[in-house]
């Protein structure tokens, strides 16, 4: 049985969408049969198993994927070939593009961009954050303020704030309460 079905508006690129049976979304948000959602350029945008949500005016795009039990909402965007899956949540004004990755406990808020092949797992982004090329922001990190974190940058377990701007080829890392920075022995030099 189908979750949710298109409704025509906005012109010829975007449908709305209506819940046809009732769910709880993972984050305790309750969906009733008629509900409306948020924007999406075509079905293949939502999943039709498990208890991802579009709602209020979020819009999911291009080749754009909300599955599992991810909840994008308020003004929310995805769009080119990004992902939000696990029981990752968009909200706010967050930006996911290219081909950036939302999964696991994921929190994307604020007016935070992930772009390229950027991936948040089990993390928090938020405020004017960026987040692009191929980091990696994992295991409960923190990214805030106007951080930016690209290259190929691997963050776990650590808050980066303010105007920092981390990018190469470096790992920072959380390990029992100390804080480990690293770099391939060619960028230590």
């Amino acid at each position: 049985m189908k979750k949710f079905e298109l409704i025509k508006c906005l012109g010829d690129d975007f449908h709305r969408i209506r819940a046809l049976i009732k769910f709880e979304t993972i984050h305790g948000e309750k969906i009733n049969i008629g509900d409306i959602g948020g924007f999406v350029e075509s079905e293949a945008n939502l999943s039709q198993n498990g208890r991802a949500w579009i709602g209020g005016h979020a819009r999911v795009y291009g080749n754009a994927w909300v599955g599992d039990n991810a909840i994008v909402s308020e003004e929310a965007r995805l769009y080119d070939n990004s992902e939000a899956c696990g029981n990752a949540r968009v909200c706010g004004n967050a930006k996911l593009y290219g081909a950036a990755t939302a999964d696991g406990e994921a929190l994307i808020h604020g007016n935070a961009e992930l772009s390229g092949n950027a991936s948040v797992w089990d993390a928090e982004v938020f405020g004017h954050a960026q987040i692009y090329d191929t980091a990696n922001i994992c295991g409960g990190a923190i990214i805030h303020g106007s951080a930016r974190v690209y290259g190929n940058t691997h963050i776990e377990g650590v808050e980066i704030c303010g105007t920092a701007q981390i990018g190469g080829h470096l790992q920072i890392l959380q390990n029992w309460g100390k804080t480990f920075i690293t770099a391939p022995s060619e960028v230590q030099k």
